[in-house]
C-alpha cells in the first residue's frame, strides 16, 4: 500500500483512465479503496483515544423509506411468518440496497463518460455480459472480510451553537 496520498494536481494517476482518478494507489486489483489506509497499526492507535466506550450507528434504518421511497426504489417489505408444530418464526425481507445505508460498495456510481467504475470495472464485469464472467468485483463482500473500523469523533454540535 502507498503510505501517501498523490496531491490532487496529479491525478489522474491511472493515464487510461477518467481524469482525476486515483486508481492503481492501493493495487490494479484493490476493491477497498482509501479503506486500505484503515490498518492493524491505525485502528490500534485509535483505540488509544477511546474516552467513553459508546457507540453510535451511522446507518440509516433499511424500513426508513417503508411508506413512500425516494426515487421509485422498491418500498421496503417484512414478512415474518410461523413454522407450525414448532415455536419458530421465519421473516423474508425485501428491500432496494438503496433504500437505507449505501449497500454496494465502489460498484454503485461509475464515471458516466467512460463507462468504469472504480479501477476501470466494467458493468460487463458486475453483470457478465460482452464475455465477461458475473463477478462480486468492487461490492462490498471486501469490505466484510475485515470490517470497517475506525475511529470517530462525536460533536455537541447543540452545545457549540448556543
Amino acid at each position: 500500500m502507498s503510505s501517501k496520498i498523490p496531491q490532487f494536481s496529479a491525478l489522474p494517476i491511472d493515464k487510461s483512465g477518467p481524469h482525476h482518478n486515483a486508481w492503481g494507489i492501493y493495487g490494479k486489483d484493490d476493491q477497498l479503496g482509501t479503506l486500505d489506509r484503515l490498518s492493524d497499526d491505525i485502528v490500534k492507535a485509535a483505540s488509544s483515544e477511546i474516552q467513553t466506550g459508546v457507540r453510535i450507528g451511522l446507518d440509516w434504518p433499511v424500513d426508513a423509506q417503508k411508506d413512500i421511497p425516494l426515487f421509485g426504489r422498491q418500498a421496503f417489505h417484512k414478512e415474518v411468518y410461523r413454522k407450525p408444530p414448532r415455536v419458530v418464526n421465519d421473516d423474508v425481507w425485501t428491500f432496494d440496497t438503496q433504500s437505507s445505508t449505501q449497500w454496494d460498495g465502489l460498484r454503485h456510481f461509475g464515471y458516466q463518460r467512460e463507462a468504469k467504475f472504480y479501477n476501470g470495472v466494467t458493468l460487463d464485469d458486475i453483470h457478465g455480459t460482452n464475455g465477461h464472467e458475473k463477478s462480486n468485483v468492487n461490492g462490498i463482500g471486501a469490505w466484510s472480510k475485515q470490517g470497517i473500523v475506525g475511529r470517530g469523533i462525536l460533536l455537541d454540535y447543540h452545545e457549540w451553537r448556543i
